[in-house]
């Protein structure tokens, strides 16, 4: 990521949903804290959290808000490094990724009551296995 874009995304929260092989979902809202995220979790399974739930969280959020803000530079530092380090891996795959299959855009559908497009994607090459 270039330097002008981590600077931009430490100012840039997003709300982020997962999905389990079990179909379970948690949606988290992703806060920029000190260098890396923090995911707080704000629904299970599609619903809100209950107010004791969200009190729960925003406690947590609050811990870690202080405890980022009280770490030691050493400390800072190799966290954020690992965060960078992971999100160059992330970065580095998905190039990769993009060169090796062609990309056609087929339609738009809904799922899960967003819009998303539907690509197809064809290798360039074999893979030796």
């Amino acid at each position: 990521m270039a330097v002008a874009d981590r600077k931009a995304d430490s100012d840039y929260d997003y709300s982020q949903t997962d999905t389990k092989a079990d179909h379970t979902k948690k949606t988290y809202s992703v806060h920029m804290l000190y260098g890396s995220p923090y995911q707080e979790l704000t629904e299970a399974n599609g619903e809100p959290l209950s107010r004791n739930q969200q009190k729960e969280e925003t406690h947590k959020l609050d811990r870690e808000k202080s405890r980022r803000e009280h770490e030691s530079q050493e400390a800072r530092s190799q966290r954020v490094a690992a965060f960078q380090a992971e999100e160059n891996r992330d970065g580095r795959f998905l190039a990769e990724f993009s060169k090796a299959f062609t990309f056609k855009l087929t339609g738009e559908q809904e799922l899960d009551h967003h819009q998303v497009w539907v690509v197809e994607a064809t290798p360039l090459r074999t893979v030796a296995e």
